[in-house]
């Protein structure tokens, strides 16, 4: 097998098993978390949260 179809090959295999991952991790039931929010997310947006806070975001 050449080095561009190995790496082709490679390349898909990595897509496929980070789209499967993602799509396991999204499918999880949600649980209620203590501030309200629920599965992932809501601790994806604690997280976008904390980063607007560090950067001092704001929407003007």
């Amino acid at each position: 097998m050449s080095t561009k179809k190995m790496s082709r090959v490679l390349a898909v295999a990595a897509t496929a098993l980070a789209t499967g991952a993602g799509a396991a991790y999204a499918a999880q039931p949600a649980h209620e978390a203590h501030d309200g929010s629920s599965g992932w997310h809501g601790h994806f947006m604690k997280q976008l949260t904390q980063l607007h806070d560090q950067l001092k975001l704001n929407a003007d």
